[in-house]
């Protein structure tokens, strides 16, 4: 049974349409904003980092950031995990949309059956008109790149009909 309650658009990214097409660092335009988003997911992603010495990549997109995605390690060498609402200062990589582990032999291939990528916003993101993705390594660089063609598919959850035009007042 349909749910009419929200609306599920998915958006496909490319750093293609980048001018500086560094792939590791682009920005895309969303032609026909999305507002009220709820949650998202990464449907998809491929890049070339075969020349990174990164086996770990991380996507972060500043517009999508949440505490509901957080990076966890080691403190001060010991076995106990950091996790808090403030991350350490040592994490170098902030709110990660997604964690890819990357093919050194080829294109990093990810598909959202390897994995779940869902992120919920407990107050939904109002209107989003572009993205702006980053690949980093696990230092937080930004990630070598073999090829600059970068690909990422998004699926996005809104709670308000987007496609239907708004009644005038």
């Amino acid at each position: 049974m349909a749910n009419y309650s929200y609306e599920f658009h998915t958006i496909h990214t490319n750093s293609l349409t980048d001018n500086k097409n560094t792939g590791n660092v682009f920005t895309t335009q969303i032609f026909n904003p999305l507002k009220d988003i709820v949650q998202v997911s990464v449907l998809f992603a491929n890049f070339d980092a075969s020349d990174s010495t990164s086996n770990i990549c991380y996507l972060t997109c500043p517009e999508l950031a949440s505490p509901f995605n957080e990076i966890t390690g080691n403190v001060s060498g010991s076995a106990t995990l950091s996790v808090s609402a403030n991350p350490s200062t040592l994490t170098k990589v902030q709110n990660p949309v997604a964690v890819f582990n990357v093919n050194g032999s080829g294109r990093t291939t990810y598909n959202q059956v390897d994995y779940s990528t869902q992120t919920q916003f407990l107050a939904p993101i109002r209107k989003l008109d572009r993205l702006t993705s980053t690949l980093s390594d696990y230092e937080g660089n930004p990630i070598v790149l073999k090829n600059p063609d970068v690909f990422v598919s998004y699926r996005f959850t809104c709670a308000r009909e987007n496609l239907k035009p708004e009644k005038k007042q």
